[in-house]
């Protein structure tokens, strides 16, 4: 997932805080809902 980083950042990212909240707080989040106010072309709310 992450080939161009170090292997200390990789397995940071992979198993630390940052993995727990990708796979748990962002699971729970309702994407669609969170995506409606923002511009495709630019990413940022209308």
């Amino acid at each position: 997932m992450y080939t161009q980083l170090n292997p200390i950042a990789t397995r940071i990212l992979s198993e630390g805080g940052q993995a727990v909240f990708r796979r748990t707080v962002l699971q729970c989040l309702p994407a669609p809902q969170l995506a409606q106010p923002f511009s495709e072309p630019f990413g940022r709310p209308r």
